[in-house]
């Protein structure tokens, strides 16, 4: 398994990617807007950061995220848009790998990173994932 820096040569691979992972949501989940994603995954390549993990040239996994602050602070942050691994996958070390990455390229730029996850369910297991990697849970979203 090797994880790389995405250039724009990977964006179709990265929008299948997506795709696959919202029609993986045990949650009632927001219609997913191709156009949209492609426009999201095109802005954090060339704006943000985003990592690939390719086994054998096939994409198994990526994060993605933007710099940006909250609506009440200069004070910058580095969000993830999407974190996926290809269930396949997900017993490797592929996901802690990708994180860490992630971790890395904050730390290296002094920005602070936050994660999230929303609509994928699991949620205890994902809220364990990020504690080991040494995340501390800061709020909750509510929807109706």
């Amino acid at each position: 398994m090797n994880i790389r820096v995405a250039n724009l040569l990977d964006t179709s691979a990265l929008i299948l990617m997506i795709m696959k992972m919202h029609s993986e949501s045990k949650n009632d989940i927001p219609t997913l807007n191709v156009a949209k994603v492609s426009d999201a995954v095109t802005g954090a390549i060339k704006n943000g950061l985003v990592y690939v993990a390719l086994e054998e040239e096939n994409l198994i996994g990526s994060i993605g995220g933007v710099i940006s602050n909250d609506w009440f602070s200069e004070q910058k942050i580095l969000g993830d848009l999407w974190f996926y691994v290809d269930n396949k996958h997900r017993s490797s070390n592929t996901a802690v790998k990708l994180i860490k990455q992630f971790i890395s390229a904050g730390k290296k730029a002094k920005i602070k990173i936050r994660l999230g996850h929303i609509y994928f369910g699991d949620m205890e297991r994902k809220d364990t994932f990020y504690k080991k990697l040494g995340f501390k849970l800061i709020g909750q979203i509510y929807s109706e």
